[in-house]
């Protein structure tokens, strides 16, 4: 298989009001694809395919040092036989001192309730 050409497309946005932040990203992808035989190395045949994923999120910090996010995600991938895919991240944030984030993280996909995920998070950066 050989991608012979690709495009991407996109926006972002942000908007801030006080302690809240309104903020998400649009991309759309275009792959030609060819496809070949690996033994002889002829071309087979030439598709298309598409992409979009978004997401589109809201931080807020209640008051320092903690914080609540919600988003939600939309990915439909090329692969027409294959669902989008569509979830929610709600999240509750802890920002200890500089450079330390504690989270509690649920994360659960729309299509099916026995998708979830809970986390509890740690990240520092030095």
């Amino acid at each position: 298989q050989q991608d012979r050409t690709f495009t991407r497309a996109g926006g972002f946005f942000s908007w801030y009001y006080q302690d809240l932040n309104l903020f998400g990203v649009y991309m759309h992808g275009r792959d030609k694809l060819q496809n070949f035989d690996q033994g002889s190395g002829a071309m087979l045949d030439e598709a298309t395919r598409s992409y979009d994923a978004w997401f589109a999120q809201a931080d807020y910090v209640i008051r320092p040092p903690f914080q609540v996010s919600l988003r939600y995600e939309n990915l439909k991938p090329a692969d027409s036989s294959v669902d989008p895919l569509k979830f929610w991240n709600a999240d509750f944030s802890f920002l200890s001192r500089a450079n330390v984030k504690m989270m509690a993280e649920y994360r659960w996909n729309t299509q099916d309730a026995q998708d979830y995920t809970m986390a509890g998070i740690l990240r520092f950066a030095y």
